[in-house]
């Protein structure tokens, strides 16, 4: 298999894929509408921290946190990464970027909410700050079956070849991708 270099290859190869049985088209939505559980104690302290550092201006005190959480988390550095990649950065408080950071076990983590949170910016238009990211998360954040089923249904399996790819692997393919979420 050749490597994909350019965007339009990207794009040719993803309009060439079949989507998983799971969806009827390649909408993804991350995150957003998944089952949530509420937050536990710990959680609900980081939470409320947050909320109030971000209300009061304590940017400096975030940001050590966050200069912190990327030098010794490997799930962070990749969302980081990728939210640099997208030109993302300055369009999610920091106080948002230190809670998910917080949320993050594994890398594939890190992506599905590095588009979770690209995803919310292109519906809302807005900068994702605490009071923004706790409308689209009212309920808690999601359970580890939310996040499992959530990376099954982003995956796409190339026509005519073996394995499966990700669909949130190709940031500068979630604008295509992006649609607004099912009205319940």
């Amino acid at each position: 298999m050749s490597t994909i270099e350019t965007s339009d290859e990207i794009r040719e190869m993803l309009l060439s894929c079949s989507p998983p049985t799971r969806r009827l088209d390649v909408k993804f939505h991350g995150l957003v509408g998944v089952e949530c559980e509420p937050m536990d104690q710990e959680m609900s302290k980081i939470f409320v921290h947050l909320v109030m550092a971000e209300s009061v201006g304590k940017a400096d005190v975030i940001a050590e946190q966050l200069t912190e959480l990327n030098r010794v988390s490997l799930p962070f550095m990749i969302l980081h990464r990728r939210l640099e990649i997208q030109e993302m950065l300055d369009e999610i408080s920091p106080a948002v970027l230190l809670l998910v950071g917080t949320l993050l076990t594994s890398p594939g983590d890190a992506t599905l909410w590095g588009y979770t949170l690209h995803y919310i910016y292109a519906i809302d238009g807005v900068r994702v700050d605490m009071p923004v990211f706790t409308r689209w998360f009212p309920a808690g954040f999601p359970t580890q079956d939310a996040k499992s089923e959530a990376w099954q249904a982003q995956k796409m399996k190339p026509r005519g070849e073996a394995g499966m790819d990700n669909l949130v692997d190709y940031p500068d393919m979630w604008p295509a991708v992006i649609s607004r979420p099912p009205i319940t």
